[in-house]
């Protein structure tokens, strides 16, 4: 709100789970917590380093004139419980 009025968009990422080199590793190295992870995301999944880009490029470029204080949340659609 404060920003706003000098044009300047204020938005964020809030990724989930993401295959990167660390996690994956650490998956290969115990294919259960893997399996076990993934029970806990609704696509039954990781995210990709590549979904992250695709939602920055967006929020980068100019098609996203408009939205400004939006947090995207990129996980998969955890379940609780």
């Amino acid at each position: 709100m404060e920003l706003g009025p000098y044009g300047i968009q204020v938005n964020c990422i809030a990724p989930g789970l993401v295959a990167t080199g660390r996690t994956v590793n650490r998956m290969e190295n115990d294919p259960e917590r893997y399996k076990e992870r993934a029970k806990g995301i609704a696509l039954g999944r990781l995210g990709t380093a590549k979904s992250i880009a695709a939602a920055t490029v967006f929020l980068v470029s100019s098609e996203n004139d408009f939205m400004s204080g939006a947090v995207i949340s990129i996980d998969g659609a955890p379940m609780s419980g």
